[in-house]
This record gives structure tokens, C-alpha cells and sequence, in this order.
């Protein structure tokens, strides 16, 4: 019981003494001004804009294209709507 009684008495000591100094707190100003993004024009990324007609039969419809590379002159367009495929075109559609 003796323990019991020194080691309260150490707590509240400990507690007691951890909040009776008074910290000083220092005003910090933050500047929350509006910085407005660069803005990223078409010119900037790309060289030109071309649009290739794809052959319009019902088998090469695209519904959901994922992905669309090119690569040694074909364009691959990754489908992931009901069918998933990958379709090759040509640099003239076809």
C-alpha cells in the first residue's frame, strides 16, 4: 500500500509540474494568396492534330476505348466494353 501511496503521489507531482509553465505562443501569419496555374496549351504538347477516319464496319466499332497506342505505323486501341480485343489499324483506317 505504501508503493501504491509514492507512486500517486509521484503522477500527480508529474502532472502538476508539466502543466504550470506557461508556454509563450508565437503569431505566425500565412500568406493564403491565390496562385493561379500555368496554362498548358494544345500547341505546347502537340505538334499537329490529325483525324483518321477508322473503317466503320459493325466488327471494328469502338464503344469503350482504354488505351490507344502507336506504334511502327499501326495505331492499337485497347476495346474493354463487351468484348474485350485489341484493334490494329493502319495509318489509312484500315
Amino acid at each position: 500500500m505504501n508503493l501504491f501511496k509514492v507512486l500517486v503521489f509521484n503522477i500527480i507531482v508529474v502532472f502538476l509540474y508539466a502543466c504550470s509553465g506557461s508556454a509563450q505562443l508565437e503569431n505566425t501569419n500565412i500568406n493564403l494568396t491565390e496562385q493561379k496555374a500555368d496554362v498548358l496549351l494544345f500547341d505546347s504538347v502537340f505538334d499537329a492534330l490529325e483525324i483518321l477516319p477508322l473503317e466503320n464496319d459493325v466488327k471494328c466499332l469502338i464503344k469503350s476505348p482504354k488505351r490507344v497506342l502507336y506504334y511502327d505505323g499501326k495505331y492499337f486501341i485497347l476495346e474493354i466494353a463487351n468484348n474485350p480485343r485489341v484493334m490494329i489499324f493502319n495509318n489509312d483506317g484500315s
